[in-house]
């Protein structure tokens, strides 16, 4: 008897957690079509820097293989004399 009074109770509380669910999904769904000009935007960009970095790991291969093939000659030389605190690299390049 007491289950068939209170029927009514649980199905509002069933309704009321389904709304909430169905709230929930649509603030989502909002959310997402807002944000979905900057994902694209990011989408972008990454697939911009993976073509530089492409394009520069075959410009260092390219190095590579002109180097260890003799054609560039370069040296370095290394002046600790110039600032006690600071070392300075120089690197020449000879095609």
């Amino acid at each position: 008897m007491i289950q068939s009074k209170k029927r009514h109770e649980v199905l509002g509380c069933l309704a009321s957690v389904v709304r909430a669910y169905g709230d929930f999904f649509v603030d989502g769904s909002s959310l997402m079509k807002r944000i979905d000009n900057d994902t694209n935007a990011i989408v972008e960009n990454i697939s911009e820097m993976k073509k530089v970095s492409l394009a520069l790991e075959k410009d260092l291969e390219k190095r590579h293989s002109l180097i260890s093939s003799g054609k560039i000659n370069f040296s370095i030389s290394f002046d600790m004399h110039q600032h006690l605190h600071k070392s300075i690299f120089k690197i020449n390049y000879q095609y």
